[in-house]
């Protein structure tokens, strides 16, 4: 649902860049067809020697046999091709069951799974050597028959047909060791960890994406002109580099008041300048936000930590009652925001005409833990350990942090005074917090 106005534009030249799925698509495209051209090639580099190739007597026998030989391949170059065909449907098969296991976590897990690049460049790279190494059998099937080789070049037939069969089972059997990773389901939560940790470690190198923090003191003015949404969607990516060239060039400054993450409407400020600057230079500003039907976790540091608290809400669902992914999340959940509490912020401003609102560290705690609190509240083997890092939390050396995790515990006292239904448990609970709070 991207606009043609929110199209991703390289940050250094300017230019639209190629989606990432369609520029794998042409690397595999290209790789299929060196690989089908390596056969052919190697049969005709037979036939371009045998010019030079001297002819003994004594082999004049095994000479005039060679053509026969060489047709005598020919149906077992056909048997690997059509068993190469076969393969392929069965790769991109099992591919398919191993997002099934990752969409039984959470569908956003799904997501996460089919955006990364390593899975799809995987895939790319043994479905491009398949066909390839297919449709090179079947040139050399064609050229066998139609004998448009010197009798010499049947030596290298044999190398011409087990060459794309060898390069296909290398192939396949790296994408079965891959598969024995992939199709388990900890998978899903650890690329959700990793995007998760990802996403954070860009949010402290650049907070504020180098541009000025949105403050009292640099405050919006009441007559600043709205730079209008062309669609309705989600923040998904902000070029404060272009907002910055365009300001520059018209001698603006830009206050911002949608990060990656926020949902606008069409229509609504995504941005405000000052001036008044014309509907050109308001369209260039618009080409700096794009806009998407769904989140996504380049600069949007609460989507990772949200996938995993949907996982563990998934794992504690009556259908699945798993407290031990839950408590899992739980324990990834608080390394992520306690490692990210150790790290400095940087403020180094690139960017003087920008204004960018500051990032919120209670948004992301409550991205976190905000739904373990209701949903973690009625199972004390996970509401102990969800305490437990939530207590830790409130000593990690940042106030706004340190607050929204006091009152995320108070929460999960109030639900599980009601959540609990066996009395002792509800005071085994209290009586851990009441010892953490003396």
């Amino acid at each position: 649902m991207t606009s043609g106005l929110c199209r991703e534009r390289d940050v250094v030249t300017g230019s639209p860049r190629m989606p990432p799925h369609l520029l794998l698509l042409c690397r595999a495209l290209a790789r299929a067809g060196g690989v089908a051209v390596a056969p052919v090639a190697l049969l005709y580099l037979g036939s371009a020697l045998a010019e030079l190739a001297p002819k003994p007597g004594r082999m004049a026998a095994l000479w005039q046999a060679m053509p026969e030989m060489g047709v005598s391949v020919v149906p077992l170059a056909d048997l690997l091709a059509a068993a190469l065909l076969v393969g392929a449907p069965v790769v991109l098969g099992v591919t398919v069951l191993a997002h099934g296991v990752a969409a039984r976590t959470t569908p956003r897990v799904q997501r996460l799974l089919i955006r990364d690049r390593r899975v799809a460049g995987m895939l790319g790279r043994v479905l491009s050597v398949i066909f390839g190494s297919a449709l090179g059998l079947l040139f050399v099937t064609s050229a066998l028959r139609a004998g448009v080789f010197e009798p010499v070049g049947a030596i290298f037939v044999l190398g011409a047909v087990l060459g794309p069969a060898l390069a296909s089972m290398v192939a396949l059997a790296q994408w079965a060791a891959a598969l024995r990773v992939l199709c388990r389901a900890d998978l899903a939560l650890a690329l959700a960890e990793m995007q998760a940790r990802a996403s954070l470690a860009a949010h402290i190198d650049a907070p504020l994406f180098g541009g000025v923090p949105l403050s009292a003191v640099a405050h919006v003015p009441g007559g600043a002109l709205a730079v209008p949404a062309p669609c309705s969607g989600v923040v998904q990516r902000l070029d404060v580099a272009a907002l910055e060239a365009c300001a520059a060039k018209a001698g603006i400054e830009v206050w911002i008041e949608h990060r990656p993450g926020e949902t606008v409407l069409a229509g609504w400020p995504m941005a405000r300048v000052s001036g008044a600057p014309e509907a050109a230079i308001l369209a260039q500003l618009a080409q700096a936000f794009t806009l998407g039907p769904e989140r996504i976790p380049d600069q949007d540091p609460r989507y990772g930590l949200s996938v995993l608290a949907e996982t563990a809400s998934r794992a504690l669902s009556p259908m699945v009652q798993d407290s031990g992914t839950a408590v899992d999340v739980i324990q990834s959940l608080q390394r992520l925001l306690w490692d990210h509490t150790r790290q400095p912020r940087a403020r180094q401003v690139r960017f003087a005409r920008v204004h960018v609102p500051p990032p919120s560290d209670a948004a992301l705690i409550e991205a976190a833990f905000g739904p373990l609190t209701r949903d973690g509240a009625g199972h004390i083997e996970v509401a102990l350990p969800l305490f437990a890092a939530l207590d830790s939390l409130t000593r990690c050396g940042r106030e706004e942090m340190a607050r929204a995790a006091q009152t995320l515990c108070d929460r999960l006292l109030e639900s599980s005074e009601t959540a609990l239904a066996i009395r002792a448990q509800r005071e085994e609970l209290f009586a851990i917090i009441g010892a953490a709070r003396r």
